[in-house]
């Protein structure tokens, strides 16, 4: 019986032993699940947070996309527009400038015309030189050929060129409103380097006494014609004529204020023959000489103010 009971209690204790690893392998194939169901659950939940992370970036691209598109529609809304107004604003320039440009060529043929008009207007005063008062002369020509050099240029300097005009105009008309007496060298005759006074009113008196005694007069007076050689200098003068001017420059000489002048009013016809010194003659022909040259000259009683 003991026996029996012994084998029993080896039975059972082999029996709870064997239950016993039995039931330790469960346990730790339990422990090993629940490891695993532990790294599942991380591994699912980290999953599910780079889900999460990935949606919220590609909400944000998705976002982005939109706003990047509503800004490029807008560039473009506003790249259309100002298109637009370039468009415009090129036609309206094309139109200027097809305006300005038919201007230009306006205003090129006034100045072409302009130009002409002014070359014109050298060219008659240049012309005219030869028979104008003979004092000058040189200085006037190489001005207006000047202006005129400047007015045939492929680039026209009308500014410059009637700045010499105008200046040529302006000593002509010095010339005609001032007056002087000087004492100089000049021509009497044949004669050279002869010193002598020379007296000049404006443009219609200029005479010249020789400073030695007795000493010889002339004058520049009219030919009487218009064209060739209008002024000439006359020392073959009438004694009436001769007798004037040397009390002319008398004056001048010794008073300085006021003096007469003997001169041609019409400055018009040929006085020769009632200016230059004749032979004696009789009565009757001395009377018609006197008549004529009392209608031809006559005394003008002229101030005159040397400044000294």
């Amino acid at each position: 019986m003991i026996k029996v009971i012994c084998c029993i209690f080896f039975m059972l204790s082999a029996t709870v032993m064997a239950n016993q690893q039995q039931l330790e392998t469960l346990r730790r194939e339990v422990e090993a699940l629940k490891n695993i169901r532990l790294q599942k659950a991380d591994q699912l939940e980290q999953l599910e947070s780079q889900r999460w992370k990935e949606r919220y970036e590609q909400d944000r691209l998705t976002q982005d996309h939109q706003d990047e598109g509503r800004a490029l529609e807008a560039r473009y809304s506003k790249a259309a527009s100002d298109l637009s107004r370039i468009s415009d604003e090129v036609g309206q320039a094309r139109n200027l400038a097809a305006d300005l440009e038919e201007k230009s060529k306006i205003s090129d043929s006034g100045l072409s015309n302009f130009n002409t008009q002014v070359k014109q207007a050298v060219d008659k005063i240049a012309g005219d030189l030869a028979t104008d008062f003979p004092l000058g002369m040189e200085q006037r020509t190489l001005s207006l050929a000047r202006a005129g050099t400047m007015l045939e240029r492929d680039n026209s300097q009308i500014g410059e060129a009637m700045r010499s005009l105008f200046g040529d105009q302006y000593k002509r008309l010095q010339l005609t409103q001032n007056q002087s007496f000087e004492t100089r060298e000049s021509q009497i005759n044949r004669r050279t380097d002869v010193s002598v006074y020379r007296l000049r009113l404006g443009t219609v008196f200029l005479a010249e006494q020789e400073r030695a005694e007795p000493g010889q007069s002339q004058a520049l007076l009219r030919t009487g014609v218009l064209q060739g050689q209008v002024f000439e200098w006359r020392a073959d003068l009438a004694a009436s004529l001769d007798e004037g001017i040397r009390k002319a420059i008398l004056a001048a000489r010794e008073t300085g204020n006021s003096l007469w002048i003997p001169l041609d009013l019409l400055q018009t016809k040929a006085i020769k023959s009632t200016t230059a010194s004749v032979q004696e003659q009789g009565w009757q022909a001395k009377l018609k000489e006197w008549f004529k040259a009392a209608a031809l000259l006559c005394i003008l009683y002229c101030l005159w103010q040397f400044s000294g």
